[in-house]
């Protein structure tokens, strides 16, 4: 059995999306741990793992959060141009930082811990431990829990709408081709910063060959084979791309989540709402979309309606709830998702993936990155509806959400596509696909579950 260890940039979707992949890897006789970002460290242990910080002297609790500043900035381009400068310089120092004293700290941990493998989850910037893994000739993959796409596939870009209708088409061709261009051109500071910082490392290290050369356009400098927590009958007709596995949505459907707070007796249909953890949008702009879902609500005295406004909202600047209307700062998705007919939400790849499996049609309002991708293959594939943020009113919101309670097409493809998730989640593919990167001694002993 191998000893295997998730290292995660702190982010809540990303560890969300990886705990039925550990589940299952654990419950297949293999030993894991998690190691990060303190900030990390009380949800990985809620849901039943070990924890390794690191990094504390320079991420000490609450930094990551910290860095976002500039969340309610009414435009995204003046929200990266004012927030850029800031993680840059943050960045920078940490790469000192790792030369100076981080990198020793990372390979004492893996000396004691002595990993099999390394399961590297978050945004690009755990490229870099990835290259210190390469150090100490360790093996790793990455587990892509943001929904990506490669340039060249014939597919637009993550954070674009655009769906392919036909191949062959010139017109489409062009639009997608803008699309990536703009995407290149939107990402391109983030992206170049953090290549030039793996470029010093490796120097520093002396560590050759990181980069695989490929048509297909990375997102990473350090090249690895990469876990995609989907299933590919979500996405749109695709060129694979070597060294892209499809491991299944990997949802784990009973994660650790506050104690919910059962306000309705009866069982009529439930329409649940939540936009996500991350702030993306102005803060008058969240207060007319809530606005509106309260005058749906006021609309549709048949339904109930369970509503997250977030941590940074109040009834004060929203307005008074109905009688069929319950608002909460923050909500236990899952357990509602269990009772829920239909959820609006921002098109977050978590939240669309365990729509699916309780088979909940969805209306979906994208606020930022892949959101909008997202959200086109869901509409795509008959399991959403879509509308825009921006310029949303109550009788948009009240008239999608009642057509997604009783829409018969979109309960039949729903249908079709939780089939086709909970195969491939029964399956344990994710398991199976990181025994197989492990090497043949490497095969399941828990009973009752094939290899």
């Amino acid at each position: 059995m191998a000893n295997i260890m998730f290292f995660v940039v702190h982010q809540i979707g990303a560890l969300n999306g990886c705990l039925k992949l550990s589940k299952d890897l654990e419950a297949r006789g293999h030993g894991v741990s998690f190691a990060g970002l303190k900030d990390s460290r009380q949800h990985v242990i809620a849901n039943g793992f070990e924890f390794h910080p690191l990094f504390e002297d320079f991420f000490p609790l609450g930094a990551i959060e910290a860095i976002d500043d500039y969340a309610y900035v009414a435009f995204p381009l003046l929200r990266q141009i004012l927030g850029a400068p800031k993680k840059f310089r943050m960045f920078d120092a940490f790469i000192d930082y790792l030369i100076k004293t981080g990198a020793d700290r990372f390979f004492a941990l893996t000396d004691r811990v002595k990993p099999d493998l390394i399961i590297l989850i978050g945004v690009p910037h755990v490229e870099w431990i990835a290259l210190l893994a390469q150090v100490k000739k360790l093996k790793c993959v990455y587990f892509r829990a943001d929904f990506c796409v490669r340039q060249g596939t014939g597919s637009p870009p993550v954070d674009s709408a655009i769906t392919p209708a036909h191949k062959g088409s010139f017109v489409q061709d062009v639009r997608i081709a803008l699309s990536w261009t703009r995407y290149r051109l939107k990402t391109a500071p983030s992206m170049l910063a953090i290549a030039l910082h793996t470029a010093k490392l490796a120097k520093h290290f002396d560590v050759q060959h990181f980069h695989w050369r490929s048509v297909y356009r990375q997102d990473f400098s350090v090249t690895l084979p990469e876990l995609i927590p989907s299933h590919p009958e979500f996405e749109f007709a695709r060129s694979d791309v070597p060294g892209r596995i499809y491991i299944g949505p990997t949802v784990y459907r009973k994660r650790a989540e506050p104690p919910p707070r059962d306000v309705l007796d009866n069982k009529g249909a439930i329409v649940i709402c939540a936009l996500g953890t991350y702030l993306s949008r102005s803060r008058k702009k969240y207060v007319n979309f809530f606005r509106a879902v309260f005058g749906a609500a006021r609309a549709t005295p048949q339904l109930d309606w369970i509503v997250s406004i977030g941590r940074d909202l109040s009834l004060e600047e929203i307005g008074d709830p109905t009688s069929n209307l319950f608002v909460f700062n923050s909500i236990s998705q899952l357990y509602w998702l269990r009772r829920a007919s239909v959820m609006i939400c921002h098109g977050g790849a978590n939240t669309v993936k365990e729509c699916i499996l309780h088979r909940v049609p969805m209306v979906l309002f994208p606020l930022d990155g892949d959101h909008y991708g997202v959200s086109a293959r869901a509409t795509f594939h008959g399991l959403a509806l879509s509308g825009d943020f921006d310029s949303v009113t109550a009788n948009e919101i009240k008239s999608k959400t009642l057509t997604a309670l009783d829409h018969v097409f979109l309960a039949a493809q729903m249908r079709l596509m939780q089939k086709r998730f909970v195969e491939m989640e029964e399956a344990c593919v994710g398991a199976k696909v990181v025994e197989t990167l492990l090497g043949p001694d490497c095969a399941a002993d828990a009973p009752g579950i094939q290899p």
